[in-house]
């Protein structure tokens, strides 16, 4: 499993891959992102619906029942949760202690 962020998309037009200067400026942003989300009740309680909407602190608990195709959705949707919250951990780690309580509750 890759743990490294996404790169940005591709120039269509490109006939080399991005350039590394660009994939640093495009995951800083990221970062930026992810810390002004962090910082705010608002952004909290997005990024706490986006983390829970990805199923991120669930393990999948597969019966015969269920078929190869939904786990492997719900386990890319959990991947990509994970990688938003290491996202947030990088971005301000003082912030992911708060993101991840239950008594801060948003109305």
């Amino acid at each position: 499993m890759n743990s490294r962020t996404a790169l940005p998309p591709l120039n269509e037009d490109a006939a080399s891959p991005v350039p590394p200067d660009a994939v640093r400026r495009w995951e800083e942003n990221l970062r930026q992102a992810a810390a002004l989300l962090a910082e705010n009740r608002q952004g909290r309680s997005l990024l706490r619906w986006l983390l829970t909407s990805c199923h991120c602190f669930e393990a999948s608990d597969p019966g015969p029942q269920d078929a190869p195709g939904s786990l492997y959705a719900r386990e890319g949707r959990r991947v990509l949760g994970l990688r938003l919250l290491r996202l947030v951990q990088e971005a301000c780690p003082a912030r992911v202690a708060q993101l991840l309580t239950p008594e801060e509750h948003d109305v």
